[in-house]
């Protein structure tokens, strides 16, 4: 049985008079545990399916099933905190509060789950060391790299133990060699936790060395 089963996922747009058909007929199971790459050009789909993987967007039909769950069968409510209890996100621009600390940043999802704030701070300071960030927790994001960002973006998104990593081209904006440093956390914690991650990159190279590559050519996916 797959952690995580996408079937005949169909995805498309009006546009004026238009139909954009985005993903058609997408068909992939992911097992527990592995790192899934998907590559493909800019527009093809790569943030589309992500979208919906992590239930951020709805596809226009097919299913989504966690544990053999239909994710889309549950209503606003549930399905939120169901995303925000079992999925972690890393984004291209990562989104960090500018007037708070690397630690502020990640202690927030932490308080938000009702944790105490000691315990939030324990569990924060743990994360950024492992992302190899101690010493620069009292930064704010204007004071640390691009690729130190990215790594407070990547603790954040571990805060509350997620079962699923959903990685959108997080080395989109840095150089190649803090590409490779960033693709290296991610790749340690999948290694470390056995936590399920999806990449999506237009880095064919980053891509290939998950477990399994896809990528996505006119809407459908195909192994590399």
């Amino acid at each position: 049985m797959s952690f995580i089963t996408l079937k005949n996922i169909h995805k498309s747009y009006i546009n004026g008079k238009r139909e954009l058909h985005v993903l058609r007929g997408i068909n992939l199971d992911i097992d527990k545990g592995k790192m899934v790459g998907i590559v493909g050009a800019s527009g093809a789909g790569k943030s589309t399916l992500l979208h919906i993987l992590g239930t951020l967007d709805h596809p226009s039909r097919g299913e989504l099933r966690y544990n053999e769950q239909n994710l889309f069968s549950l209503n606003n409510r549930k399905l939120a905190n169901f995303r925000n209890q079992k999925i972690g996100f890393v984004f291209q621009f990562h989104h960090l509060l500018p007037e708070f600390t690397a630690l502020e940043n990640v202690i927030m999802p932490i308080l938000i789950s009702r944790s105490n704030y000691q315990t939030a701070e324990k569990r924060a300071k743990e994360l950024l060391e492992q992302v190899g960030l101690k010493g620069r927790e009292h930064h704010k994001p204007g004071e640390l790299s691009g690729g130190e960002q990215q790594r407070v973006a990547i603790a954040r998104s571990l805060a509350n133990n997620p079962e699923l990593l959903l990685a959108d081209e997080p080395t989109g904006n840095l150089d190649s060699k803090t590409s490779e440093k960033i693709f290296q956390v991610i790749h340690q914690i999948n290694q470390e936790r056995h936590l399920t991650i999806v990449l999506v990159t237009h880095n064919e190279k980053l891509g290939g060395r998950a477990d399994c590559c896809l990528t996505i050519v006119d809407g459908t996916l195909q192994s590399i």
